[in-house]
């Protein structure tokens, strides 16, 4: 009996949702701190929060590495697809995200602006998994 093959884009296909799942997180632990959900005690929120942030980009990047070497369309360099500038675009934003809520001391002029793009991000990403289905069992 032979052991099924896996599709090439299996793993990349895992790492996204891995990255979804992250966003996720890093969404449900936003709106704790925000309290718009009630807050669990017993651990930090903030430190889940950021580091699941943290998480996410860093793992966009290697999950969007991995695709432009996995797919036999590749191109070194920009994307060659339009799941492919989502990807970039997700680590863009995510980077956007990033940076000034980790530089700047004073956060309360970013949280407006955070909370929409952390929201836009987690949308980005759903629409990025459902794309990258649709090229890859299609």
């Amino acid at each position: 009996m032979e052991t099924p093959v896996l599709p090439i884009w299996f793993w990349h296909a895992i790492a996204g949702a891995a990255g979804l799942l992250l966003v996720m997180v890093a969404a449900v632990t936003g709106a704790m701190l925000r309290g718009r959900i009630r807050r669990p005690g017993g651990f930090n929120v903030l430190r889940l929060h950021r580091w699941s942030g943290i998480g996410f980009v860093v793992f966009m990047a290697f999950t969007y590495v991995q695709g432009q070497y996995t797919f036999p369309w590749r191109s070194v360099g920009l994307p060659a697809s339009p799941h492919g500038w989502i990807g970039l675009a997700l680590i863009v934003f995510g980077a956007v995200q990033l940076l000034p809520s980790m530089i700047i001391r004073r956060r309360k002029s970013l949280r407006l602006s955070h909370m929409v793009l952390g929201y836009a991000l987690g949308g980005l990403a759903f629409l990025q998994i459902l794309w990258g289905l649709h090229i890859g069992l299609s």
